[in-house]
């Protein structure tokens, strides 16, 4: 297993962010999203303007981001994404980068099912829905040979 070493603040990081949040492909130079403090402030207050907000502390040397959105359904606010550094903007790049986005500029969102299911305004899941034979749906809770062959993790699934 390989590890990913966290993202290093850069003209490399710029641009990775700015293909993320504006879908800009070109080799012009991007902002200084993960160097300058207003460029960072900037990114915040835009992902703010999509229903993201971000917590941003400082603790001893390190700077930890951390961002929110409302969950579906009940509104209630639930973290998406956190990164953290020595420096302030650089925590918030590597938070962004973290942020499960579609889309870009004014089209940008949140993919909100990456695993598992989002109920939908048409009704239950099916699991749960009741059938019309009378039978039993199928039961939603894990097997045990689910428990002797776990998912692989994500990090193996890429390799």
């Amino acid at each position: 297993m390989s590890v990913v070493p966290p993202a290093e603040s850069g003209p490399a990081l710029d641009r990775r962010i700015a293909r993320l949040i504006d879908g800009v492909r070109n080799d012009a130079a991007p902002p200084q999203y993960s160097t300058d403090e207003s460029r960072a402030a900037d990114l915040v207050q835009r992902l703010e303007g999509h229903g993201i907000t971000a917590s941003i502390e400082q603790d001893a040397d390190s700077w930890y981001c951390v961002f929110w959105a409302p969950r579906p359904g009940d509104g209630t606010k639930e973290r998406v994404a956190s990164g953290g550094a020595a420096a302030r903007p650089l925590a918030i790049c590597r938070a962004v980068l973290n942020l499960p986005l579609a889309g870009a500029g004014k089209r940008l969102r949140l993919r909100r099912a990456s695993r598992g299911w989002i109920p939908d305004e048409g009704g239950p899941h099916p699991a749960f829905a009741a059938t019309t034979k009378g039978e039993q749906p199928e039961s939603p809770v894990a097997s045990d040979e689910d428990e002797r062959c776990p998912e692989p993790s994500r990090a193996a699934q890429e390799s």
